[in-house]
């Protein structure tokens, strides 16, 4: 055999082990790249969970949840810290009790109150932050609140 077979050879066996080293490598990292897109997707997923029941309005919950019962927006102006009224700054709650049917067939009222930190000049973003006993943002998953609440769920897409 020539030398120029001789390095022909050695060039194929050097392309050979690379490509196995390289097979080998992306087999050893698959599963770790699968589980990371799979821990992407549940945060994803968490996140939207989130969104959508921080973003219910006043006027949703209802349609979701359950019948109307009871409509109570409560309004207060701020107060600094001197006691004096701070200009343009408004402090208002909202509770919307609604009668919601659990999963046993049982009725029962339950309360969302929100909350809008608008300036005064703005349009009114409501704020959800509880519903029943539960704080929303204490459920970082919100996966309690959907348990307990199934109307929260967002439904799935058609």
């Amino acid at each position: 055999m020539g030398a120029t077979g001789q390095k022909g050879l050695t060039l194929k066996i050097a392309a050979g082990m690379f490509i196995g080293i390289m097979a080998a490598l992306l087999v050893y990292s698959l599963p770790g790249w699968i589980g990371k897109h799979e821990e992407g997707q549940r945060v994803h997923d968490g996140l939207e969970r989130e969104w959508w029941i921080e973003q219910m309005t006043p006027e949703q919950f209802p349609v979701r949840c359950g019948k109307l019962l009871k409509d109570e927006s409560l309004h207060e102006q701020s107060i600094g810290s001197n006691g004096k009224v701070i200009e343009g700054k408004r402090f208002e709650a909202r509770d919307v009790t609604v009668e919601m049917t659990k999963e046993d067939g049982k009725k029962e009222p339950v309360t969302a109150e929100y909350t809008n930190l608008a300036q005064a000049d703005e349009e009114p973003h409501w704020n959800l932050m509880t519903i029943g006993t539960w704080r929303v943002f204490d459920d970082h998953d919100r996966s309690t609140l959907t348990y307990i609440y199934p109307c929260l769920e967002k439904p799935s897409a058609q």
